[in-house]
């Protein structure tokens, strides 16, 4: 079982990957995941001269031998896509989304609360709740979850908000002062990766696309 690129290209840099399943139910019982698996040597192996991908069969049925010229770091066969590079044009246009790293996310009713409660300086909640939509909701349902969002505030500026930075304080810092990365535990009330680029270019914009970074098949909403 495979699942890091950056390793197979370097087993394709010194051998080749002569066999690959690029999708398998997971083998253990009531696991809903599937996983990548490939054979590969130093370059040894006869099959490798002319590669052979696997496809997967439906349940219940062989699975398809397909021979191909080769079988990229990716496991796809034809182009190699995985020697694309960024193109210029692009800098600034596409972003990943942000990354919590931490309970930040709370309830639709919890949400609506708390957008009625004062703060002392009067400090508006709608500033740092947010709904936050993932690749479910861009490709299948609209969903209903939100997070408390201090963006790249202050710790003094997020404690202006009362209720919903004593949420991160109990629920997120206990957590965070446990993580490995100094900037996350220093950084307890900011998302992991707030992703303050992307904030720029999309605040004087009325809409973007977005596009699920896990999807099978490309699609933008």
């Amino acid at each position: 079982m495979l699942g890091n690129r950056a390793a197979l290209e370097r087993i394709n840099a010194s051998g080749a990957i002569f066999r690959a399943w690029p999708d398998l139910p997971w083998v253990q019982d009531g696991a809903a995941v599937r996983v990548a698996a490939a054979a590969f040597d130093g370059g040894q192996e006869s099959e490798r001269l002319m590669g052979r991908l696997i496809a997967e069969g439906k349940p219940g049925e062989l699975a398809v031998l397909t021979l191909v010229p080769a079988i990229h770091a990716n496991l796809s066969t034809g182009s190699n896509v995985a020697e694309a590079v960024r193109l210029p044009a692009n800098l600034g246009l596409s972003f990943q989304g942000v990354k919590l790293a931490g309970a930040f996310d709370i309830t639709r009713a919890t949400a609506r609360a708390w957008l009625t409660l004062p703060n002392p300086d009067g400090a508006n909640n709608a500033n740092v709740l947010r709904l936050l939509l993932n690749g479910d909701d861009l490709t299948d349902v609209r969903g209903d979850t939100w997070v408390i969002d201090f963006g790249s505030r202050t710790e003094a500026e997020a404690a202006r908000y009362a209720v919903p930075f004593i949420h991160v304080v109990e629920h997120v810092k206990p957590v965070r002062l446990l993580n490995n990365r100094k900037s996350q535990r220093d950084r307890y009330w900011q998302f992991a990766e707030f992703r303050l680029g992307m904030r720029r270019a999309l605040a004087p914009l009325s809409r973007y696309l977005a596009t699920s970074i896990v999807a099978k098949h490309r699609a933008f909403v």
